[in-house]
């Protein structure tokens, strides 16, 4: 398993240490090393010693072994002199891309601190949501974190969807599966069966040609979304039973969003229409 190294073996970083890493650890260091500079930034004692490590990691010669050629573009000796975080990152970011590491986006450094639970369910809109079959747990974590960033009032993960209980569903919602009220079923059916009885409308997102755009429907509300599989759509039962089959228009070659692009784009669509007529 590879090995993490913590802030303060970070400090103490010597060529000992560096020269003994296989090479995609040694990738990981310095990826790490340029994580811990963008989080300490305020901290300007902090920062300038891991600059200074990170200056004698790329100038030492067995960089040249843990880097591409490529990188040799990005080296400065000026890293101590950065004013500005920004002019960081514009040297960091490439050199990232070099060593062919990336964050992942629960890694990023948030400025604004999440609202509280409460304010949520204040804010919570008769907006249902139904995924059948989404294949990719990221997609259903995206999802979830669109889901509480649109005030939407239940998830409904169907089928083979992820849940929240998966890590890469955990990773994409970055904690919003804690604030959204969301339930997982075997069958589709049920759920549509459930929101029929409740007397709420259910919209189908596909690309079927004929169907009318989102910008052009009036969201009635209450009302429930569907999304389907991201190769194969929506089952045939599932579009059976809709009350209207919705689309977004494309304007490129490709025919479709990602689905929880779509949904995205949808569900603020609603949202819009919605705050328009208070």
């Amino acid at each position: 398993m590879e090995k993490k190294y913590d802030r303060g073996r970070l400090l103490q970083a010597s060529q000992g240490l560096y020269e003994a890493l296989p090479l995609m650890p040694a990738r990981r260091f310095l990826f790490q090393l340029i994580q811990e500079i963008e989080n300490c930034w305020r901290d300007e004692k902090l920062r300038l010693a891991l600059l200074h490590e990170l200056v004698w990691c790329l100038g030492h010669p067995f960089g040249k072994k843990v880097l591409p050629e490529v990188v040799g573009r990005y080296i400065t000796p000026a890293l101590g002199k950065f004013k500005a975080l920004e002019d960081f990152l514009a040297f960091a970011v490439p050199l990232e891309r070099a060593l062919d590491l990336y964050l992942h986006e629960h890694e990023y450094v948030v400025c604004a601190k999440d609202r509280t639970s409460s304010i949520h369910m204040a804010e919570s809109a008769p907006l249902f949501v139904v995924a059948e079959n989404i294949r990719s747990a990221f997609n259903v974590g995206s999802i979830l974190r669109t889901s509480d960033c649109v005030g939407a009032r239940h998830v409904y993960l169907c089928g083979y969807s992820a849940g929240p209980d998966n890590l890469r569903t955990q990773k994409a919602a970055m904690g919003a599966d804690k604030y959204v009220s969301w339930s997982w079923h075997a069958s589709v059916g049920d759920v549509l069966t459930r929101l029929e009885q409740m007397n709420i409308p259910i919209l189908a997102l596909e690309t079927v040609e004929g169907a009318p755009p989102v910008y052009e429907f009036r969201f009635p509300r209450p009302c429930a979304i569907l999304l389907g599989n991201e190769r194969h759509g929506l089952g045939a039962m599932a579009l059976q039973r809709c009350n209207q089959v919705l689309r977004i228009p494309m304007y490129g070659c490709k025919n479709s969003l990602n689905v929880a692009t779509a949904y995205a784009v949808v569900a603020y669509e609603i949202r819009r229409q919605w705050e328009a007529v208070v």
